[in-house]
């Protein structure tokens, strides 16, 4: 019995210290942007509207700056990535 609690117990220590590991710092437009720029692509006024979108808007917003992103030359992996780092 002794076992299967030192088991469950360490079952639980090392999920909540993934879970605490996994938990980003707070995301904002400006990881988007800073990201987009560590790959390359010019940020202006277009990539910093798309990336406030993708932190703040709904669904219609997160849709039309997505393709903005694609439009401006952005590549659909990037977009992606740069849209999940506003939104964490």
């Amino acid at each position: 019995m002794k076992r299967f609690a030192a088991a469950i117990g360490l079952a639980a220590m090392s999920v909540m210290g993934v879970a605490v590991a996994a938990t980003p710092a707070a995301a904002s437009p400006a990881d988007c942007r800073n990201y987009l720029r560590s790959e390359g692509y010019v940020v202006g006024t277009k990539v910093t509207r798309a990336c406030k979108s993708f932190a703040h808007g709904n669904s219609i917003e997160y849709n039309a700056a997505f393709l903005t992103l694609l439009e401006l030359g952005v590549t659909k992996p990037d977009a992606t990535h740069a849209a999940r780092l506003a939104r964490l």
